[in-house]
Parts: C-alpha cells; structure tokens; sequence
C-alpha cells in the first residue's frame, strides 16, 4: 500500500511537469500569433497610408 502512495506522488510531479511544459508552450504560441496579428495590424495600418501617398 505503501508503494502505491508513493507512485500517487510520482503521478502527481509527472503531471505537474507537463502542465508547466503545456503552458509554456501555450505561452510560447501566444507570443507568436501576438506578434504575427500586430505584423497584420501594421500591414492593415500602412496600407492606407500607401494609398493617401500614391
């Protein structure tokens, strides 16, 4: 019985490692396609711009 707590803990730690790594990784994205819409913001913005200038 002792065992089986001991490999609860184990489960426990294996989780929490892979959330943490899941949400780094969702942090990670979240940066990418944060700096990929304000690429598409900047293009949306200066496209006008180009059109006031032609």
């Amino acid at each position: 019985m002792v065992w089986l707590w001991h490999f609860w803990w184990l489960w426990l730690l294996a989780g929490r490692i892979m959330v943490d790594r899941v949400h780094a990784n969702i942090g990670e994205m979240g940066s990418v396609i944060r700096v990929q819409v304000g690429a598409v913001m900047d293009i949306k913005v200066a496209q006008p711009e180009k059109r006031l200038l032609a």
